[in-house]
């Protein structure tokens, strides 16, 4: 058996830091049962889609991207956000696991 033994310590406190309420919060991208694709509520084409991301690589320094979809969506169409998204070069796009009736 080890003892574990600790140092107790003070850590500074950072006031240059972005507050938790300020970080950007991730853009929503949407897909129904249809195949639908939605950015932030609103129904776009994949081309449209394909322009809003690039715009958004080039809007943020270190955009973030959220895909959700209603139960029954395609899972390929999510492949296809993360594939153009890291085209784009935005490294952080997350899918939403929580399974949704409708995104309308």
């Amino acid at each position: 058996m080890s003892k574990n033994k600790s140092i107790p310590l003070e850590l500074p406190t950072g006031e240059a830091g972005v507050p938790v309420d300020d970080a950007p919060k991730p853009v929503s991208i949407a897909i129904d049962t249809a195949g639908d694709y939605f950015w932030v509520g609103e129904r776009v084409s994949f081309d449209d889609l394909l322009i809003r991301i690039n715009g958004l690589k080039a809007q943020a320094a270190d955009p973030k991207i959220l895909i959700s979809g209603e139960i029954g969506a395609q899972f390929g169409k999510a492949v296809v956000v993360i594939d153009e998204a890291r085209k784009a070069g935005i490294m952080k796009v997350t899918i939403d696991t929580k399974a949704k009736q409708t995104i309308r």
